[in-house]
């Protein structure tokens, strides 16, 4: 009967040394994984921080720009249903700008695409009560 423990026991033994091999070795190639993702995104390991370049921050400027193009666009167009395609397009170019240029979560771009049209639409509805305004001002 001890023999059979023992035997037991070394089976054991040698199904967790097994396992600290795999172990190890999956511990082993994560370390590469990490210096190499080091080595591509300059960052603090662990702290989700990663340090950009000037081109980095000439992308997310060109991404920023196309809030004030949008506001443009909208005061100088007068028909009110192009209005709102143009708040569709000026949103979804927005969108994307987020989405390509940024590496935020897809919650965070919705998010801010969200504020961004709300942002067009009450620009829109502002513009539309000083026509009403003028209008009525010419007419009386």
């Amino acid at each position: 009967m001890e023999q059979s423990l023992d035997s037991a026991r070394w089976r054991k033994v040698l199904e967790v040394r097994g396992m600290l091999r795999a172990y190890n070795q999956a511990l082993q190639e994560q370390a590469k994984l990490a210096r190499l993702s080091n080595k591509l995104m300059k960052g603090q390991e662990g702290t989700n921080i990663a340090h950009y370049g000037k081109a980095g921050f000439k992308r997310i400027a060109r991404a920023v720009n196309v809030m004030p193009i949008g506001v443009l666009g909208l005061y100088l167009i007068k028909s009110p249903l192009t209005r709102l395609a143009a708040i569709v397009g000026f949103s979804a170019a927005f969108l994307l700008a987020l989405a390509l240029f940024t590496k935020a979560r897809l919650v965070e771009v919705f998010a801010a695409t969200t504020a961004f049209a709300s942002v067009q639409v009450v620009f829109v509805g502002g513009q539309s009560v000083r026509q009403v305004r003028v209008y009525r001002d010419r007419c009386q």
